[in-house]
């Protein structure tokens, strides 16, 4: 039975020790996740699936996941729109009233 050392691993502030052989070793990934994914073989087959299934919904063969799958569509074609302040000035107009 191998009995893990109990050493200083971690240095004054609360880092891991150069040399230790506990943490993250090799460190952050270099390639992001969006990355790998826009690299693998699958990824047109399954942005044409969720699309396939986002085209069902409010049809007789509706699949279950069709409002998820229409929401990830939608959320990356129209853009979300942040509120903003517009300032307009008003000149005053008289009231016209026609009477036909």
């Amino acid at each position: 039975m191998t009995v893990k050392s109990t050493e200083n691993k971690r240095n004054a502030k609360g880092q891991f020790i150069i040399g230790n052989n506990e943490g993250n070793r090799k460190g952050r990934p270099k390639i992001a996740i969006a990355e790998q994914f826009r690299n693998n073989p699958k990824a047109k087959s399954v942005l044409d699936k969720i699309i396939e299934v986002a085209n069902t919904l409010n049809t007789d063969a509706e699949h279950k996941d069709a409002v998820t799958c229409a929401k990830i569509v939608s959320d990356k074609i129209i853009p979300t729109l942040k509120a903003q302040e517009i300032a307009m000035e008003i000149k005053q107009m008289p009231e016209i009233i026609v009477i036909e």
